[in-house]
């Protein structure tokens, strides 16, 4: 739980580190709010009428909720206060503003900033430059051995080209209507020049541009400003917190709006206006902010609760323009004279947009600042961060203690069973989250005690299936910007029980149209994820296909009930024991209790595809000995396939021999038993005693029919056990190997050695002495024992 609250602590500061923007507009909140108090305590006293939520510990009894939207509506206020100072700068005054509130009423009032670019050839100049190297010359004169010194000077002359770079800007107000221009006022316009000089006489900039004007309506903003105090509708049913509700959403987008055309028009004069400007009036310009101005767009309270009278907000209102002109002071100081590209006007003009700027960035982190201070406050009440599978438990919870048990609607969980016996496993539906937590589904649910349904296997066999069906109806609900969770299917069953899974479609009534099927059994717990598409609702539908022709909306009509024609899905689950019990002609509850039995019975008809025919009684199900034949068929069959099976890895340990021998890896051993000739076989280092017996009793049919404990192989006089490894038992290529050791010493009453095989075959013509046969084995010229 810590790290889940850890979690979401870090997404919420990532939140808010997005809206904070980037340039001087990120400075965090806290860090504001901290160089706000210093302030406060000069403006109010020492006393601290006025705090900030969060400066100091204790102050969490004055963020109530109704503190809360006091202070959304007292950040409002000083954000519409900051923007009208700011207009009034510009030249608006408050008997513009009523104008433009009507202007607001017929049409558009859009605030723009309009520029234009020339460049103009003004003129060629020539100057000489020296060059800083000096050469020096020494000769004699005459028969005196006199010498002298002579001095070059290389003079260059410098072609240069001015040019004459001008930018005219103007900042105005205008009315559209029906996107016609009906009005216009013009606020502030001024021209820069200043000269370019180029080696070449190719124009630096184009000769003219008009650049695209910066617009900003107005129009929400001119409803809000007028000086009346902003009052939230907590009363309307879309109002959810200070930061959620029709009023503030407005006020905010009006402020973002206001924020990313401030950034714009500042990006005008620092890429057009001041990039031509010498580097350091281009320093001057990058270096203006507004870190030392007061912005009182914080969340600010009265120590006690409430909003801050008109005095208060009246004095930190006052403080913002003082640390403005303070600004402007100095800005006038670094901007003096005017020959400069980059004046007195155009750094005020900056100031005053990055001030716009600021005031709409720090009532949006405030604002945001007080909804995760709500959150908090909700997350330490409940002692955990409530997320979409908590809601969905309250919601299950509030059906609990307001629906009667009749009535409230079941886990889709139903056991697999066959009359009143125990059951072979369970199916359910389940709620699947994106962090994997499963929730079961609850739906409403409809049930038919006596149903049957055909279900085709294939154009020329259909079963009928018969039972109880359940009809299944689910609301899935979605919180937030969170999707609908997932649906699983999950099909479970016990130890040594097992049964069918269909899945599939209900395209018509009576009619069960299969497309996946699933044996389960064993204790298997199988996880099927449903690939759930959502489609209109009919309402929806009506509404959507107003709009198209007539034509295509009988094409939609048809393809709709294409659609709705395959939307139920629909399971079906097939107890098999009950069903073999029938196939083999088995009394029923003939199987009940012979588990080994139906294992055998489901291995051979799955894994081996043995036909039943093979394994069912003859007669009828009721005749005594019914379940003692099928269990002789099937055992029959059994030793069938295991002696098949037997033969088959024989051949293929020959063949892999065979390989290994071509590679080189492959050893040949020389087997013997009682009387009986040496056989030679081809064998792999990582084969066992036990591999090497079944190897030689292919070859010898006796020696295969003899007791387990009577084909023991062994090697210097060591008796190698079952699983041994022929390379751990250090056997080399060309051993000789005894076989029935145990056998051997019991007729003869005495231990053979490796000595007597070796006697019977020379070591001076072994090549001479045996050769091979067809079968592998090893003949001998004379018939010695």
């Amino acid at each position: 739980k810590g790290e889940k609250k850890t979690k979401e602590r870090t997404e919420r500061e990532n939140r808010q580190s997005k809206m904070e923007g980037t340039k001087s507009y990120s400075i965090p909140l806290g860090s504001k709010l901290a160089d706000a108090k210093e302030k406060l305590v000069r403006l109010f006293g020492p006393d601290k009428n006025v705090v900030g939520l969060g400066m100091m510990p204790g102050l969490s009894q004055y963020a109530t909720f109704d503190t809360s939207y006091c202070v959304a509506e007292q950040m409002v206020d000083c954000l519409l206060a900051t923007v009208e100072r700011v207009l009034s700068r510009l030249g608006v005054s408050a008997e513009d503003l009523v104008h433009l509130g009507k202007w607001a009423k017929t049409g558009s009032v859009m605030l723009s900033l309009e520029a234009m670019e020339t460049c103009t050839y003004v003129k060629e100049e020539v100057t000489e430059v020296e060059t800083a190297v000096e050469r020096h010359r020494e000769y004699g004169l005459g028969f005196l051995g006199t010498t002298a010194k002579r001095v070059d000077k290389v003079i260059t002359k410098v072609h240069e080209h001015v040019w004459a770079y001008k930018v005219e800007y103007k900042v105005c107000l205008e009315q559209l209507v029906m996107g016609e221009g009906e009005g216009k006022r013009v606020l502030k316009t001024a021209e820069c020049t200043t000269e370019v000089r180029t080696s070449t006489k190719e124009h630096p900039h184009k000769e003219r541009s008009v650049l695209d004007p910066i617009e900003l309506r107005l129009n929400d903003l001119l409803d809000l400003l007028g000086g009346r105090p902003f009052c939230v509708d907590r009363d309307r049913t879309e109002c959810r917190t200070p930061r959620r509700n029709p009023e503030v959403e407005l006020v905010l987008k009006a402020a973002l709006s206001l924020s990313a055309w401030a950034s714009r028009t500042f990006d005008f004069f620092r890429n057009h206006v001041g990039h031509k400007s010498p580097k350091r009036e281009l320093s001057a310009l990058a270096d203006i902010n507004v870190l030392q101005l007061f912005l009182p767009q914080l969340p600010l309270v009265r120590v006690g609760g409430g909003r801050l009278t008109a005095s208060e907000l009246g004095e930190l209102l006052a403080e913002q323009d003082r640390t403005v002109n303070a600004k402007i002071a100095d800005l006038a100081k670094v901007f003096a004279g005017d020959d400069r590209l980059v004046g007195l006007r155009e750094a005020e003009l900056a100031l005053l947009l990055l001030q716009l700027g600021m005031a709409a960035h720090n009532f949006a982190t405030s604002l945001q600042y007080l909804e995760d201070l709500l959150e908090s406050h909700l997350i330490d009440a409940l002692g955990r961060a409530v997320d979409e599978v908590d809601l969905f438990d309250l919601a299950r919870f509030h059906f609990s203690k307001t629906l009667q048990p009749a009535y409230r609607p079941p886990h889709l969980c139903y056991p697999v069973r066959t009359g009143l016996q125990d059951p072979e496993g369970l199916v359910t539906l389940e709620w699947v989250w994106a962090d994997g937590e499963r929730r079961p589904v609850n739906g409403l649910t409809v049930a038919s005690p006596g149903h049957s349904t055909s279900l085709p296997l294939s154009s020329a066999a259909q079963v009928t299936l018969r039972g109880p069906m359940f009809l299944h109806t689910v609301m899935a609900q979605a919180y937030g910007e969170a999707d609908v969770p997932a649906l699983n299917i999950g099909a479970r069953a016990r130890p040594f029980s097992s049964y069918i899974l269909l899945l599939g479609r209900i395209p018509a009534e009576g009619e069960f149209q299969c497309e996946a099927a699933l044996l389960i059994r064993n204790s298997d717990d199988v996880t099927i994820p449903m690939m759930v598409e959502t489609i209109p609702s009919a309402k929806e539908f009506k509404e959507r296909i107003q709009s198209i022709s007539d034509t295509q909306q009988r094409f939609a009509k048809q393809y709709r009930s294409m659609q709705m024609s395959s939307t139920l899905f629909a399971m079906a689950t097939i107890p098999i024991r009950p069903q073999l019990e029938r196939l083999l002609r088995v009394p029923e509850g003939g199987f009940l209790k012979e588990i080994a039995l139906v294992e055998e019975i489901l291995d051979l008809l799955v894994e081996y595809s043995i036909p039943s025919d093979l394994l069912k009684y003859d007669g009828s199900p009721e005749d005594d000995g019914a379940l003692l034949a099928v269990k002789e068929n099937v055992y029959n069959m059994i030793r069938f396939v295991e002696t098949t099976k037997a033969l088959e890895q024989l051949e293929s340990l020959d063949r892999a021999a065979l390989r290994s021998c071509r590679s080189g890896t492959t050893l040949v051993v020389y087997v013997h038993a009682l009387n009986k000739p040496p056989v030679k076989l081809y064998v792999e280092p990582f084969y066992t005693a036990h591999d090497v017996s079944l190897l030689y009793g292919e070859k010898d049919a006796e020696t295969q029919s003899l007791p387990p404990e009577f084909r023991l192989v062994t090697y210097n006089r060591r008796t190698l056990g079952v699983n041994e490894r022929l390379d751990g038992a250090g056997i080399a290529d060309g051993a000789y190997l005894l076989i029935g050791q145990q056998f051997r010493e019991t007729l003869l009453g005495y231990s053979t050695t490796d000595s007597d095989l070796s006697s019977i075959i020379s070591s001076e013509d072994e090549e001479s002495a045996c050769s091979d046969s067809d079968e592998g084995e090893v003949s001998f010229k004379r018939d010695d024992d």
